[in-house]
């Protein structure tokens, strides 16, 4: 599923950086910066669905309690798991930056930095979400109807702060 969800990342990114850049002849990733909120709105939540879901689903909960680890240890583990592969994903998207640097003029640095650090803070907090929904039951895709419920309110206020 990791590498399902970093070529698809890879390709609606590409496709929204490629289609501002060629069609309105702007050299800023503002655009991109603008869709991946959406992007991740469907993406975090399916990563995160069976974090901790499966886990209960197959019964193996009753396993990792007995290890001499901490529910603490254990739910950020997940949580920087599902982390690292939205990180991954952004890592990615480098490539654009790099394209633009190459191709482009007047680059503001700092906004590409704060953007994407934005983006990344983003995908912290919808994972944490995402990884909350799916302690909250056993099923997979309760899970991730719940983590799309409130990463869309999360989504929505920030659209209307806006």
């Amino acid at each position: 599923m990791a590498y399902i969800f970093l070529v698809i990342f890879a390709v609606i990114t590409g496709y929204f950086f490629t289609r501002t850049f060629f069609l309105f002849n702007q050299s800023d990733m503002r655009s991109l910066f603008n869709i991946i909120p959406l992007v991740y709105l469907f993406f975090i939540p399916a990563i995160t669905m069976s974090l901790i879901a499966r886990e209960k689903n197959l019964g193996t909960m009753e396993v990792m309690s007995t290890l001499p680890l901490r529910d603490l240890d254990f739910v950020v583990g997940k949580f920087l798991a599902a982390l690292s592969l939205v990180l991954a994903g952004l890592l990615i998207s480098l490539v654009h930056f790099f394209t633009l640097t190459q191709v482009g003029t007047n680059i503001d640095y700092g906004a590409v930095f704060t953007g994407y650090l934005g983006i990344a803070l983003a995908g912290a907090v919808y994972s944490a979400v995402g990884t909350f929904a799916s302690s909250l039951t056993d099923n997979q895709v309760v899970a991730f109807i719940i983590g799309i419920f409130i990463v869309l309110i999360f989504f929505l206020m920030d659209k209307m702060l806006m």
